[in-house]
């Protein structure tokens, strides 16, 4: 993440006051991040040469990064107005720990002692319901990185799963340690009027009061599944049953409601057996609606033969794509070398949900290279 020190904070670490200790091993931890390649710090020149006149002692390393800080200051100052996501430490009021938009930018103030332990200013950690959403996540970082042909940074982030249900559980820890996190969890919204999901509840429950660089956000989608166009899915899954219903989910995006992939159950799909015996009654409404504009909301075997099961029931209002369909997509992913062609098939450009969220990503992830001498 970019992470802008104000001059709140610098002039206490300099002031030989009573925080000034404090400030000042708060700074060496920021500036360590930024010569490892785990963030990116910002100062304005002026910042830079109050630090380093100062009879201050900053390890080696630390020296090194003040410098390269002010080397880099135009660089780093475009990336810090460009970034849809950034951070300013610094101290007194307002440094609430919250979100402040500026624009078509959100800066996160927060504290300056908030960053006082080792950890707390360690890469960010991207967290995701399980490991394959996290990995998914990744790539649309990557992905909006090279939209924005931003090559000369790094996107560096602790990819890891949280175990579904457990997922809000693992935040939990992450948080206490003081980490800086996003966290991402699925909607799972079966129709347009339901609320969110457990995982999803309960994860908001635990970053409720928490500082904005400790994020936690929905999918704009039931499951990380949605996130992939189908046409996505057609270049990764090529045997023959999976093209079938393929087919039959692209004929089915002519004929449903805007948006129903939004709420669609794409690893295992929706049986009409499922719209017919729902959990709630808006949920049936909808999408045995879904059903008969689409003409699939008769079952194939006649009346007379109706099934009384769940697992019986083979017509599909929504085709599923599989367990593994996800992972396959990732893992193909990973291994196209053009991360801008590959933004380009996901329509990154003109999908704003998508983008919004491939922003969250890079905005949490974005460094610069490591200091190698």
């Amino acid at each position: 993440m970019l992470i802008h020190l104000d001059r709140s904070a610098v002039a206490d670490a300099v002031s030989g006051g009573p925080t000034a200790a404090c400030s000042h091993r708060c700074i060496e931890n920021l500036l360590l991040a930024h010569f490892e390649g785990n963030h990116v710090l910002s100062l304005i020149p002026g910042d830079v040469a109050a630090l380093a006149a100062r009879a201050l002692r900053w390890s080696d390393r630390a020296w090194r990064a003040l410098h390269l800080v002010d080397e880099n200051y135009p660089q780093i100052a475009g990336l810090r107005e460009d970034l849809p996501w950034t951070m300013e430490l610094g101290l007194g009021n307002g440094f609430d720990g919250k979100s402040h938009e500026d624009g078509e930018r959100n800066i996160l103030r927060a504290p300056l002692h908030d960053f006082e332990k080792v950890h707390s200013s360690s890469c960010s950690a991207l967290l995701g319901e399980n490991g394959t959403d996290a990995d998914l996540f990744c790539q649309l970082g990557l992905m909006m990185r090279a939209m924005r042909r931003w090559e000369h940074t790094s996107q560096v982030l602790e990819a890891r799963g949280g175990g579904g249900q457990t997922t809000a559980l693992e935040y939990e820890r992450l948080v206490q340690k003081g980490r800086i996190v996003l966290a991402i969890a699925d909607t799972d919204q079966r129709h347009p009027k339901s609320g969110l999901g457990a995982t999803c509840h309960e994860l908001n429950k635990k970053s409720a009061g928490r500082p904005a660089f400790q994020r936690a956000r929905p999918l704009p989608t039931r499951t990380a599944e949605g996130l992939v166009p189908l046409a996505v899915y057609r270049d990764v899954l090529s045997n023959p049953a999976q093209a079938g219903c393929l087919d039959r989910l692209q004929q089915l995006l002519h004929s449903a409601p805007p948006h129903f992939l939004q709420y669609a159950p794409l690893k295992h799909g929706l049986t009409l057996y499922q719209a017919e015996n729902p959990m709630t009654e808006a949920e049936g409404a909808y999408w045995m609606g879904v059903a008969k504009t689409a003409r699939r909301d008769q079952c194939v075997r006649g009346t007379a033969e109706q099934c009384t099961k769940r697992e019986e029931c083979r017509c599909h209002v929504v085709e599923p794509l599989g367990e593994r369909a996800l992972s396959d997509v990732v893992r193909w992913m990973k291994e196209r070398s053009s991360k801008r062609e590959l933004a380009s098939r996901f329509d990154l450009a003109r999908n704003p949900d998508l983008s919004a969220l491939a922003n969250e990503v890079l905005s949490w992830g974005i460094a610069l290279s490591p200091v190698l001498t």
